[in-house]
């Protein structure tokens, strides 16, 4: 006859708990360390006025000239274009828009590298850029330079999927907070990884106390008997102790009730059992006996100075 044998629910469970909560926390991280980080494209604005219109005012026959013609007021804007967070792009398209229609007098572009490049186009309310690659390169902005008579500054967009552009000013005090400073994947992807270990330790731990309970009577373990004379009556309040040696565990005392039985621990049957059981009655010969099974009869032997 083929041979049976049962494994507890618990520990089951445990098992598939430590296999499926350590392949999903080892997913979760692979995911979070992998996964492309957003890219995010810096850009400061700084203003030089190179020509005050009030200065001709106060300077009789004060002129700034652009070739033959006069101008009244000249700007000179630098845009500083950074990528300090997000990886590798081919490229981006840049728009540098002044509030109106405006006369771009003169332009620079500057590349962070030799092996980076940096081309832009004028329209009607500014310029249009193209840079390649979007990445850092020796901590180093790509730049333009540019002369203009619009005295209000410009703002900068981007075209680029998974990307976003935000004053520089504002990206500094976003990473100076808290937040901020955990908030790169490679750090998240750490900190949830440690978050989900955790969770699945403690989980497991929990599992691993109730089998742990089990094996010692505290969540499952059990002894039950019946006490009788050797007619075969019941014998009630009789004190039962139980010690356990493999697994050891001293379960608390307790009587027989009216019918002779007993019940210790909870209701879960023990494999490998072995242990010692004592009775002790004041109308009946003490048993000290070993045990090797939960379910325990016992017959006691009136003493022979009692009556009936």
């Amino acid at each position: 006859m083929a041979k049976t044998w049962s494994v507890a629910p618990a520990v089951v469970v445990t098992a598939l708990t430590a296999f499926v909560g350590g392949g999903l926390a080892g997913s979760v991280f692979s995911w979070l360390v992998n996964r492309r980080e957003p890219t995010v494209i810096t850009y400061s604005v700084n203003q030089t006025q190179l020509a005050d219109p009030t200065a001709t005012v106060l300077i009789p026959n004060l002129t700034v000239n652009v070739g033959k013609e006069t101008i009244r007021e000249l700007h000179a804007y630098t845009i500083d274009l950074d990528v300090p967070q997000g990886g590798r792009s081919e490229r981006a398209r840049i728009g540098i828009f002044f509030p109106q229609n405006v006369r771009i007098y003169g332009k620079s572009t500057e590349a962070p590298s030799q092996l980076y490049s940096i081309t832009c186009n004028q329209i009607d309310n500014g310029l249009t850029c193209e840079i390649f690659p979007v990445s850092r390169a020796n901590n180093k902005p790509y730049r333009i330079i540019l002369a203009t008579d619009e005295k209000n500054p410009p703002h900068v967009e981007i075209a680029l999927a998974d990307a976003r552009i935000v004053p520089a000013s504002e990206y500094l005090t976003q990473k100076s907070g808290i937040w901020g400073s955990i908030s790169t994947p490679k750090t998240l992807a750490e900190l949830s990884f440690v978050l989900i270990a955790i969770a699945v330790l403690m989980l497991q731990a929990r599992l691993l106390t109730r089998v742990a309970g089990l094996a010692i009577g505290k969540g499952g373990g059990i002894v039950v008997g019946k006490i009788v004379n050797a007619d075969g009556n019941p014998i009630p309040d009789a004190d039962v102790e139980v010690a356990l040696e493999s697994p050891a565990y001293n379960f608390p005392p307790t009587k027989t009730d009216r019918f002779g039985d007993f019940i210790l621990g909870s209701l879960r049957k023990f494999s490998l059992y072995k242990g010692r059981i004592r009775i002790t009655h004041a109308n009946y010969v003490p048993v000290d006996t070993q045990i090797d099974s939960p379910i325990v009869s016992l017959k006691l032997d009136r003493k022979a100075d009692t009556n009936n």
